[in-house]
């Protein structure tokens, strides 16, 4: 079964726009092998506190988060020009891959 995912635009305090929102389905380390495992993409950086956590990655040049508040995966994209091809893309992937 495939997430029926929709790209948001909701622009954040720090300039970035956070684009997607999926159920926090796997653990970070999980969702960090999906995320390898997509050609073009380098996981950068990972930092946790308590029960939520962020990881950094690049994709196609273009910087993005992730956080896992209320049991989600929030998406981030640095730079909210990045265009919505990537986003798209970048959603059809994780989507196929993240199961609620």
């Amino acid at each position: 079964m495939m997430l029926n995912a929709q790209i948001t635009t909701t622009l954040m305090k720090d300039g970035s726009r956070h684009f997607l929102s999926l159920p926090e389905s796997c653990s970070s380390n999980t969702l960090r092998t999906h995320l390898e495992s997509i050609p073009g993409i380098r996981v950068c950086d990972m930092t946790q506190g308590g029960f939520q956590w962020w990881m950094s990655f690049q994709c196609l040049g273009w910087r993005f988060s992730i956080n896992n508040p209320f049991g989600e995966f929030w998406f981030f994209v640095e730079d909210p020009n990045c265009p919505e091809e990537i986003l798209r893309c970048l959603t059809r992937r994780l989507s196929a891959s993240l199961r609620a």
